[in-house]
């Protein structure tokens, strides 16, 4: 009988060494009716005789190992029983953590490609913390984020997460099956409500974000070169170690490749925690109902609260947002020059205006720290991923804010929805500063796209000529990459039931921005909607403002009849006269359904 190759049966062997596996992993609290004592035993018995170790290493070598990747029973059966013998067990779990992390961790994971929710299962067994105790600073999931190895560790898993297709909503990118992809999302939320929730997403984000492509390579070459194994041999020459050398660079390489871009991995931070506050209904959707949409139950609450009440997630929230903003209206050249806020409008919110200078808030590329402004003033692409390479600078700049705007960006945009959305409760008010950020940052870029459309005076400026209305493909591919609506809908949801917010943005002078988008467009799909939902919400219980609103209606009237009066004159003689001044008015101004704001 010819030999049996082991990969096909990692399992058997694995049994023949008295280790059971089950087909799916046991997490910490399914144990029924087992015996927990027996259970505790006999995995201390496996952990003390270094098995557990030795597969860490033997994972680590599999790296860069010639011959190709290692088959899916091997692949499966060793995350799946290092997962079992530290679900439930503190004492061991603390041990293995010492043990296994950073770079028998991270091999593990990378055996994971075929089935991502055992990596999300062993990340919850081994990081999980004891029941009844607090988080805290005592959180084991610090060790992710208090080094440069616990930020490439966190790297892979979210390149898992990125593998089976975050939303759900299309195919998995590696080679997991529907099923894995579903579970892997499941597991992969309670980890990460449980990381969220211990206020560690700030330090975990700006870890991230520094991450060089070269210390990536250097950390996985490191925990691929195992002493003794033979992994990533030094090649002597000869026929054979070329041979081998290209194969283990070829295993080494389809490890890289399966990587998500760095901006792809930013943007799957900011996916968890809108997945987390908007509940598995809104996932598919455009980031849920405009308020409280998703689920907004105790859970969400609670994490809302927690991140909130987290200086440190508020201003990276804020940072984070005016830098988006300020790379977008480069890459569109939009006029998006945010003036000042002043001191009324600032103390409207109680905060200085110091705290809203938002043109402070955006910094310029650092090439060390903050690789991923390059829209801004380049087009060099960042690297794992990300390309720009060919065309002028100006179009590759466009489409990388496009593709921005389906991702990092439109991922910032939903958290900052749900969070605005989460019930006026004690401890889940929406801080002062982010209120500042959202009603002076996203309103002036909503008026800088308005104006690329239609002109500044379309913004209800009176006295006024209107230029011809400007329905360019460019400036309608502009708003969609901004995410005109769902700017829109955070504005609507921020102003929702709150005075301060309302105060702040009558004295910024944020209102003819917002009236002047409550009109229908069919480029723009539930343009009006967003926009009515903002300016009533507004409006609610201020008789001051809904005066102001018709005001501003009167002046957009005004001008529009005077420039059908202007047309009429130039059309005088013209048989189609009358069609002409009637159509004048829609070329020039769009038509604001009055009736549904007052």
């Amino acid at each position: 009988m010819a030999a049996v190759e082991h990969d096909s049966v990692a399992g058997f062997r694995l049994a023949q060494l008295g280790i059971f596996v089950p087909e799916d992993p046991i997490s910490r609290t399914d144990f029924g009716s087992t015996n927990h004592a027996a259970v505790y035993r006999s995995r201390a018995r496996w952990w003390r005789r270094g098995l557990v170790e030795r597969l860490a290493v033997q994972a680590r070598a599999d790296l860069a190992a010639p011959g190709g990747e290692r088959g899916a029973a091997w692949c499966e059966a060793v995350p799946s029983f290092i997962a079992n013998v530290l679900a439930g067990n503190p004492e061991l779990r603390s041990e293995a953590l010492d043990a296994l992390f950073p770079s028998g961790l991270a091999a593990v994971l990378a055996l994971c490609w075929r089935r991502p929710d055992l990596a999300f299962v062993l990340m919850q067994n081994l990081f999980a913390v004891p029941a009844g105790s607090c988080p805290g600073s005592n959180h084991p999931a610090r060790k992710l984020v208090e080094s440069a190895e616990g930020h490439f560790v966190l790297y892979l898993l979210l390149s898992l997460l990125w593998s089976v297709g975050a939303d759900g909503d299309e195919a998995p990118r590696g080679g997991a099956s529907e099923a894995s992809s579903a579970k892997a999302r499941e597991w992969a939320s309670i980890f990460f409500f449980d990381l969220w929730a211990a206020g560690i997403f700030a330090p975990a984000y700006r870890g991230v974000q520094r991450m060089g492509a070269a210390q990536l390579h250097s950390f996985l070459c490191a925990v691929a070169s195992v002493p003794g194994w033979g992994a990533l041999r030094i090649n002597d020459g000869s026929a054979a170690a070329t041979a081998s050398s290209a194969s283990a660079l070829e295993s080494f390489g389809r490890l890289m490749g399966r990587l998500c871009s760095q901006r792809e991995a930013l943007g799957l931070l900011w996916h968890t925690v809108h997945g987390l506050l908007a509940g598995p209904e809104a996932a598919a959707d455009a980031g849920g109902s405009s308020l409280g949409g998703g689920s907004q139950g105790s859970e969400a609450a609670r994490l809302a609260s927690a991140l909130l009440c987290d200086s440190d997630f508020v201003d990276l929230a804020a940072e984070e947002m005016v830098a988006s903003l300020a790379v977008l209206a480069g890459a569109w050249q939009l006029d998006w020059s945010p003036a000042p806020v002043t001191a009324e409008a600032c103390a409207a919110l109680g905060i200085d205006p110091v705290d809203l200078e938002l043109l402070q808030l955006a910094p310029r590329e650092d090439k060390d720290n903050c690789q991923l402004r390059q829209a801004e003033t380049t087009t060099k692409a960042p690297a794992w991923g990300d390309s720009a390479a060919g065309g002028e600078a100006i179009e590759a700049t466009k489409a990388r804010a496009v593709a921005d705007g389906n991702g990092f960006f439109r991922e910032l945009l939903l958290t900052a929805i749900e969070l605005a959305a989460i019930p006026r409760a004690a401890g889940s008010m929406l801080p002062p500063r982010l209120v500042g950020v959202y009603l002076s940052g996203n309103v002036s870029l909503i008026a800088a796209l308005h104006h690329l459309r239609f002109g500044a005076a379309a913004v209800a400026v009176t006295g006024t000529k209107l230029p011809a209305r400007q329905a360019s493909a460019s400036a309608v591919e502009a708003a969609k990459a901004c995410n005109l609506v769902l700017q829109l809908r955070l504005c609507g949801n921020v102003l929702y039931d709150s005075d301060r917010a309302r105060d702040f943005l009558l004295l910024s002078g944020g209102l003819p921005a917002l009236l002047s988008h409550c009109y229908a467009d069919p480029e723009l799909p539930l343009l009006r909607e967003a926009g009515v939902f903002a300016v009533r919400n507004l409006t609610k219980h201020s008789e001051e403002v809904r005066q102001a609103v018709r005001e501003l209606l009167a002046e957009r009237r005004s001008v529009a009849s005077a420039a059908v009066a202007d047309a009429s004159q130039a059309s005088e003689g013209d048989d189609d006269g009358q069609l002409t001044s009637r159509s004048a008015a829609q070329s020039l101004l769009p038509s604001i359904d009055e009736s549904a704001i007052l």
